[in-house]
């Protein structure tokens, strides 16, 4: 189960493990050479599976050699589930209640009015203007008559309109331009500190961590990657959301979509001065890229 933690924090929280095992003892066991274009999903599976590979010791010569047991590969598939789903709560239930002090670029201002730590999350969302600011698409002025029209379904909220949170505080919308700026907002960077370093860490400086190895150091990571970046962004949309229950789908929100959007960023190369910035930004000691 210790692995499925692992995975899910820089793997993909949303994939089927039964799926992207079978996938890849196929490909491993294939005498055929196919030489046609992989899908967007058979590409991602296929990095998971390495991913796997890379994470779980003799992970790859174990499936292969259970080509013929798919039950116990079942089962297999299954443990490391449960412990992606684990991590994946510990998480989101952490930052229910912290996330509420990285929310504001001035860490001695108050939330007006307070947001409740405890019980359910419905002055969160888009019904308190701080989170409905970092939730509303940049795209859209962050003003109360938006905040309005998306709650009644006048403006639509999707995985491809990126959020404000995304955004350094008071980034100005450029259509043209998407991509300054993206993924250096606050409140990701503290979410990162949080889930990488530890709470403790999130509101210091860069590379400052208290007390034990965190989570990035347990993990043997040497290096933030698109995918632990598109975690990050995956638990702060949702500790801000106005929802209490984990889903994949929230109305015409997609999690798992808004996931890819965020890897996509880093397609063909780019992106080496954010996992840069992370880098430096959760541990001194993580300076090399995967």
């Amino acid at each position: 189960m210790s692995y499925g933690r692992q995975y899910a924090r820089s793997g993909d929280i949303f994939a089927s493990i039964d799926d992207v095992i079978q996938f890849g003892v196929a490909r491993a066991i294939s005498d055929s050479d196919d030489e046609r274009e992989q899908t967007a999903v058979e590409t991602q599976r296929e990095e998971s599976w390495e991913l796997l590979c890379s994470r779980i010791p003799n992970f790859r010569s174990e499936m292969v050699a259970l080509a013929d047991q798919r039950k116990l590969r079942r089962r297999v598939a299954r443990k490391i589930g449960e412990g992606v789903h684990n991590v994946r709560a510990e998480d989101a239930s952490s930052l229910k209640n912290m996330i509420l002090d990285y929310l504001l670029m001035d860490t001695t201002a108050q939330l007006d009015p307070q947001i409740k730590r405890k019980g359910k999350k419905a002055d969160r969302g888009f019904q308190h203007r701080v989170t409905a600011a970092l939730l509303c698409p940049l795209k859209y002025e962050a003003t109360q008559q938006t905040y309005s029209d998306i709650l009644a379904g006048k403006k639509c909220l999707t995985a491809y309109d990126l959020p404000r949170f995304l955004y350094p505080d008071g980034h100005a919308y450029n259509p043209d331009d998407m991509d300054t700026g993206v993924l250096h907002g606050h409140l990701l960077l503290r979410v990162a500190k949080h889930i990488f370093q530890g709470p403790t860490a999130a509101l210091e400086r860069p590379g400052y961590h208290r007390g034990r190895r965190g989570n990035a150091a347990l993990m043997g990571m040497t290096a933030m990657t698109p995918r632990a970046i598109a975690y990050i962004a995956i638990q702060a949309r949702f500790a801000i959301s106005a929802v209490d229950t984990w889903a994949p789908v929230e109305g015409n929100f997609d999690y798992n979509a808004f996931f890819w959007v965020i890897v996509s960023l880093f397609d063909d190369g780019e992106g080496e001065d954010i996992i840069k910035l992370y880098n430096e930004y959760v541990s001194t000691s993580i300076i090399e890229p995967f």
